[in-house]
């Protein structure tokens, strides 16, 4: 019985790392305070009370710039189409999901 390879391809490998590369570009390219926003949201997952503390406004002001800098990701990485490229292996999908979609997540309501 052979057992399947669930490790990513080199090509997965290279479509990841590039991927990557993009998305970080276009974070990078966000106002200042949109990108502030989206890091201490997705990456230092902090609320949006915290964030609003950070940045001296309203947490209503937080929500508006994390929809503002969500939706311009969105559609600047429109083209990647992320779910027709990843791997037909679930498990290795969703790990590829995780490591590539946290600054497109869709913001919770607080």
């Amino acid at each position: 019985m052979q057992v399947p390879d669930r490790r990513p391809s080199i090509e997965e490998l290279k479509l990841r790392e590039s991927w990557a590369n993009e998305i970080r570009s276009a974070v990078a390219d966000l106002p200042d305070k949109q990108r502030a926003c989206v890091l201490m949201h997705k990456y230092e997952n902090m609320e949006y009370s915290d964030i609003a503390a950070a940045l001296d406004c309203s947490v209503s002001a937080v929500k508006s710039l994390l929809f503002r800098a969500y939706e311009t990701l969105r559609a600047r990485l429109a083209h990647l189409d992320f779910t027709t490229r990843l791997s037909t292996n679930t498990a290795l999908q969703n790990e590829q999901r995780t490591e590539l979609l946290p600054v497109l997540a869709q913001t919770a309501t607080a």
